[in-house]
């Protein structure tokens, strides 16, 4: 059987994508918001009313999170939503990141709330015009969580200025203006 170039290069690129689209369905938390805004039609686009912080790069990047979450108990450091700092909103939580794929969130109350996380290396999405980074992290809390942790139910972009005591994720939809950052 004969095969032109043209028809070989459209069956590799088919399987490469084929190859990348099956990760995203063995994944734990496969129910986490993937950056779909949804909808369509011709809504306005407000514009934003304020920016994120500017954070200095890590001089050494981090390329995977898998063995740095599971580390300890991280706070909720800073998180700002729609460009504005919500940060208060976390006062109290303590976050649990285990490397069999669970996160636990306890409040100041003591109440825990279960989820799932994994990280990816590599190739994460570039949210319209966004830099696209090293790695990403997933995470998941289902919906029965309250609002605070279901806001966290997305693939999150991991900045440039991480460390492995500081984990700053940044979400970047149209002018969502979310990011987290995680401290040990």
């Amino acid at each position: 059987m004969k095969i032109s170039i043209a028809s070989a290069i459209a069956l590799l690129a088919i399987s490469t994508l084929s190859c990348n689209h099956s990760q995203e369905v063995v994944n734990p938390a496969a129910n986490a918001r993937q950056g779909s805004s949804g909808g369509g039609g011709t809504t306005p686009t407000p514009t934003p009313t304020g920016a994120l912080p500017v954070l200095t790069p890590n001089p050494t990047p981090i390329n995977n999170l898998g063995p740095i979450m599971p580390t300890g108990t991280w706070t909720v450091k800073s998180y700002y939503r729609a460009f504005s700092d919500k940060t208060t909103d976390y006062t109290g939580y303590k976050l649990v990141f285990s490397p069999n794929g669970t996160v636990v969130a306890t409040d100041d109350q003591g109440a825990s709330y279960s989820g799932g996380w994994y990280a990816t290396i590599g190739g994460q999405v570039a949210y319209y015009g966004g830099a696209i980074s090293i790695t990403a992290l997933t995470m998941n809390f289902g919906k029965s969580a309250p609002s605070k942790l279901s806001r966290f139910n997305a693939t999150w972009n991991v900045n440039m200025a991480t460390t492995t005591t500081d984990v700053v994720l940044d979400n970047f939809e149209p002018l969502s203006g979310e990011r987290v950052e995680f401290s040990l």
